[in-house]
């Protein structure tokens, strides 16, 4: 029996030789990494203080940078309000013009519509007249005969 306590004991003491070691080398590892961790959290103080710092600079920049657009914004309105009050009548002037003209150009190209048609119906009743004489052969009076134009006939229809 007392190999095995021996062997139970040795069995025990490995495992736990392995932790002591473990624990040592944490140990140093938290001593060597502890300061690091405190500069670290230093660093990021410092890099809120200067963050704040910036966001006051570039807040006021901002505010200035807003309140110059504001008054740029309501001098372009109060121009264009001044601008339109001084074209209104131009343009109300300007509108009867283009109206009055777009009357007359209705009116004269309705007169030249009614010439265009009304010397179409001349034209054709011309036609109908020429060819109802070029059938008609008047024998006795020469003088009323229709010529056609062509001087090879020699005024014969």
């Amino acid at each position: 029996m007392r190999g095995m306590t021996i062997f139970l004991s040795q069995e025990y003491d490995e495992p736990n030789a392995t932790v002591s070691s473990i624990l040592a080398e944490l140990r140093s590892f938290v001593r060597d990494i502890l300061p690091d961790w405190r500069i670290h959290v230093d660093q990021m103080h410092q890099h809120q203080d200067t963050f704040k710092s910036s966001l006051e600079e570039a807040k006021s920049y901002l505010d200035k940078l807003q309140e110059d657009i504001s008054k740029t914004l309501e001098k372009v309105s109060s121009r264009e309000k001044y601008i339109d009050s001084q074209l209104e009548r131009l343009i109300q002037e300007y509108r009867s013009a283009q109206a009055s003209a777009k009357e007359h150009y209705q009116q004269a190209s309705g007169g030249v519509t009614e010439r265009t048609r009304v010397l179409a119906e001349v034209s054709e009743h011309i036609v109908c007249f020429m060819s109802l004489c070029s059938c008609v052969r008047v024998e006795k009076d020469p003088t009323l005969t229709f010529i056609s134009g062509d001087p090879t006939t020699n005024g014969q229809l």
